[in-house]
C-alpha cells in the first residue's frame, strides 16, 4: 500500500519542499529507509529545528500507519513486550506551601498513583528541604 500523506496526516504542498517527493508513494512498511532518506535530504540543506520537527511528524505518521496496516500497536513494532506502563503524577509547584503541597500529593495518592514527580526550586538547599517535606507528608515509601 503506497503512502498517502494527504489522507494520513494532512500533509500538503505547503510543507517542506523536497520532502513531498521523498515521502509520497513510498512503502510505509519500509519506514527506516524513508527516515534515512528524509534525514539525508535535511542534511543537504541544513537540519534545523523546524526541519527535524517536520521529519519527526512524518516519522510518527508513518509508524502509526505501519501499525494500522499490520494491526499491531506501535510499541510492539518498536520491540516492547509490556502491556502495562505505570504512570506517575506530576505537579507540586514550588510556590505552594508545605500544607498545600501535602494536600496535592495526598490527592494523587487517593487517585491511585504510586509515584509523584514534584517541581523543585532552583536553590539546592530549598529543593532538599522540599523533598524531605514532601516525603514526610506522604510517608517515606
Amino acid at each position: 500500500m503506497p503512502l498517502s500523506l494527504e489522507s494520513r496526516c494532512g500533509y500538503d504542498s505547503s510543507c517542506r519542499p523536497g520532502f513531498r517527493e521523498i515521502v509520497v508513494d513510498r512503502d510505509p512498511l519500509d519506514n527506516i529507509a524513508l527516515q534515512s532518506d528524509l534525514l539525508a535530504a535535511a542534511n543537504f540543506v541544513g537540519a534545523g529545528g523546524p526541519t527535524l520537527s517536520a521529519i519527526g511528524a512524518i516519522d510518527l505518521a508513518v509508524w502509526d500507519l505501519k501499525g494500522h496496516i499490520l494491526k499491531c500497536p506501535v510499541h510492539t513494532l518498536l520491540g516492547s513486550t509490556k502491556t502495562h506502563i505505570p504512570a506517575y503524577a506530576s505537579g507540586g509547584s514550588f510556590q505552594k506551601d508545605v500544607d498545600a503541597l501535602s494536600r496535592e500529593l495526598h490527592g494523587y495518592l487517593d487517585q491511585g498513583f504510586k509515584a509523584i514527580k514534584i517541581k523543585l526550586p532552583p536553590d539546592v538547599k530549598q529543593a532538599c528541604r522540599r523533598i524531605i517535606d514532601a516525603r514526610l507528608s506522604v510517608g517515606m515509601k
